[in-house]
């Protein structure tokens, strides 16, 4: 069966929620194919099983994916043509082999919550071939962490200014709360201490936040798929969430979600 990807970008200093975050993990997605890179019935597991009211979500789950050719194609316009803001940074862009055949009950990228980026229009001799849109994330920076703050801070300016007393072997002892005096009239100063990742290390974290994003993407699909099952046989969501004492409804996608109780000021008469 032809191969399908999933084209990932990583930005440093993405707009999001009033502040600039220090990362940002991007899902790209292909919009509206007008027909299918591979069959269905071989990119999802069990697919003729399934009611084909949920057919729909399936599919754009594998129409959704890239081609060799198109993931190449987003990856060079993202790197060299697209017009990020100006203080955004462009840190990796990483074209990953999709694993067939997909869950049964697999959803597409856009129903699992994420933010969505689109991305702004160019002239036609820059333009894709093909529209796309992204589903992000935000985390804390992998590469450092800036020290301010309290007890953090302390230890990193201490440990450091340890270290470099005994590269210059300088003899005389320092007890800690000297060189912590220290600490903080460099900090005052408007210095600060990073504490450095090697490439392996950054590899490493990024690895283990997309198999925890993909691992949270099937907690969802194991979700949907069990309350689709128990819908068929007669149960609403109603009774599932009086069961589980929690509140689910249906979103504009046909997705299950848990749904916050509402607050006592939403229960106010005015």
């Amino acid at each position: 069966m032809k191969k399908l990807y999933r084209v990932i970008s990583v930005l440093s200093g993405f707009p999001y929620g009033g502040k600039r975050n220090e990362e940002s993990i991007v899902f790209w997605a292909y919009l509206n194919r007008a027909k299918p890179l591979v069959a269905y019935d071989l990119a999802i597991e069990n697919y003729q099983s399934i009611p084909r009211v949920d057919h729909k979500l399936q599919e754009q789950a594998v129409d959704e994916l890239f081609s060799r050719q198109e993931a190449v194609a987003l990856k060079a316009y993202l790197n060299e043509k697209c017009e990020w803001d100006e203080d955004i940074s462009r840190d990796e862009c990483i074209i990953q082999e999709v694993k067939f055949p997909l869950p049964a009950y697999a959803l597409p990228i856009s129903a699992f919550g994420y933010g969505a980026l689109e991305l702004s229009r160019r002239e036609k001799r820059d333009a894709l071939a093909f529209k796309t849109s992204g589903f992000y994330r935000v985390y804390a920076s992998r590469s450092s962490k800036s020290v301010h703050d309290s007890y953090y801070e302390m230890m990193g300016g201490l440990k450091y200014i340890r270290s470099a007393l005994k590269h210059l072997k300088v003899k005389r002892a320092f007890t800690d709360d000297a060189i912590t005096d220290v600490v903080a009239t460099i900090s005052g100063e408007g210095w600060v201490v990073h504490s450095g990742q090697s490439r392996a290390q950054l590899d490493a974290m990024l690895k283990e936040r997309l198999k925890a994003e993909e691992e949270r993407r099937r907690d969802i699909e194991r979700r949907q798929a069990l309350f689709s099952s128990l819908e068929r046989q007669g149960f609403s969501l109603q009774d599932i969430g009086l069961a589980l004492g929690k509140n689910f409804a249906k979103d504009e996608k046909n997705v299950i979600r848990e749904v916050p109780p509402a607050s006592k000021l939403d229960e106010l008469p005015f």
